[in-house]
């Protein structure tokens, strides 16, 4: 899964302007509004109400049927509170929807690494929302609510970028080590997702010592190894290795691979102190120098 931002977010004005829309929908009898009725009023303009009409209608907020404008399903739930916490809601709503690149930073708060990736617009929203720390706390429990939901929208995005990058990275081992032995490896992940490596080989096609590898593969410079993984790494760390996949996404063939044997990778491993175990570890692959990463692939 590629996340790209496919619009950009509704600045903090227009929200407001929707919201107003909304709420004047939702107080007429039949929930139906006549968009001409408003021009002529002079209330609005026709260009700015079309415009808001338009950002409202890519988030479902606002449905159109030929004049008459009524609220989508999307405003259920906007109008329980008060305005911040319907434009807290509709902000929310809008990051789920657009898929914003950095959707999967949202699971480590508002952090500094977190504001970096925004545009002047998007920490405007956050600022205008109060849902930005003061001295390093937020201003409200609707603050720290939105921040729960945002924070577990980011790590179920965060944890299908990492299945999918997997298994695109399972994919390209599964076919280097076919090339390479001419023989097609065992995808033991296939089988048994808790075996602590993901394929079996062999050493080379002239050499058949097995060869048991765990596949790691991002675009965020990072790749995590699990307490299982070190585990059944260091009970064979004869036949043990990683490959790391610094996956170019435009085109998996031209991906690059590093090798990591198991005495190195090793090395990064966390210990266990007093009565704690650890249960992941995050390494940077940058550990490792960039000229060992290669495409192993012709063409």
């Amino acid at each position: 899964m590629v996340i790209e931002l496919a619009k950009p977010l509704v600045s903090a004005g227009r929200i407001g302007q929707i919201l107003t829309l909304v709420e004047r929908i939702n107080h007429l009898e039949n929930e139906f509004l006549d968009g001409s009725t408003v021009i002529e009023s002079g209330i609005i303009d026709e260009v700015t109400l079309r415009s808001i009409i338009k950002n409202g209608k890519e988030y479902n907020w606002i449905i159109e049927d030929g004049d008459k404008l009524s609220n989508g399903d999307e405003t259920r739930e906007l109008l329980d509170g008060g305005r911040l916490e319907a434009k807290r809601k509709m902000l929310l709503q809008m990051i789920s929807s657009s898929k914003p690149k950095w959707i999967r930073l949202l699971r480590k708060g508002p952090t500094n690494s977190f504001l970096r990736k925004l545009s002047s617009n998007e920490k405007q929203l956050f600022r205008e929302y109060n849902l930005l720390p003061i001295e390093g706390l937020l201003s409200d429990q609707g603050a720290e609510k939105w921040w729960f939901e945002a924070q577990k929208l980011g790590w179920d995005v965060e944890n299908e970028i990492r299945a999918e990058h997997g298994k695109i990275g399972e994919e390209l081992s599964m076919l280097w080590e076919e090339e390479r032995t001419e023989l097609r490896p065992v995808w033991i992940s296939r089988i048994d997702s808790e075996a602590g490596y993901d394929i079996q080989s062999i050493e080379s096609a002239d050499e058949r010592q097995e060869r048991l590898i765990e596949v790691k593969a991002t675009t965020s410079g990072f790749v995590y190894v699990t307490r299982n993984e070190a585990r059944v790494c260091s009970e064979n760390n004869e036949s043990y290795c990683f490959h790391i996949w610094k996956l170019n996404m435009d085109n998996y063939g031209r991906s690059l691979l590093c090798t990591i044997s198991a005495e190195e990778m090793m090395r990064h491993f966390p210990q266990n102190q007093g009565t704690g175990v650890w249960q992941d570890v995050e390494i940077p692959i940058n550990s490792f120098e960039s000229d060992r990463f290669g495409c192993p692939f012709n063409g």
